[in-house]
């Protein structure tokens, strides 16, 4: 294998392994559980200065708070869910599934 040939099969691998990784990173979704301390605070003080653009009041310190709360049942949600579908015994069909 000569060198040309080699430096070839390099550009073209990094060119394919930053493809890869741009497209991964772009698809994948950021989650609540990603944001630190610090973004939520922008994340409340953005939220408060745009419903007050449109005349509303709403505190940043207000926004915190339902941000904290909305977090909080969303993860009670899901885990009341978890619970629910556990219990459920699959092999009974849901009283709305059986006919009258």
């Amino acid at each position: 294998m000569n060198d040309e040939f080699a430096w070839w099969f390099l550009v073209v691998g990094v060119a394919i392994g930053a493809t890869i990784v741009w497209l991964l990173r772009g698809s994948i979704a950021r989650e609540d559980a990603d944001l630190d301390a610090r973004e939520r605070v922008a994340e409340a003080a953005w939220i408060s200065r745009t419903i007050e653009s449109s005349g509303g009041i709403a505190p940043a310190d207000l926004v915190e708070q339902v941000l904290e709360l909305h977090r909080a049942y969303l993860e009670r949600a899901s885990a009341e869910a978890i619970d629910a579908a556990r219990a459920e015994d699959p092999g009974e069909p849901e009283a709305a599934d059986t006919p009258t």
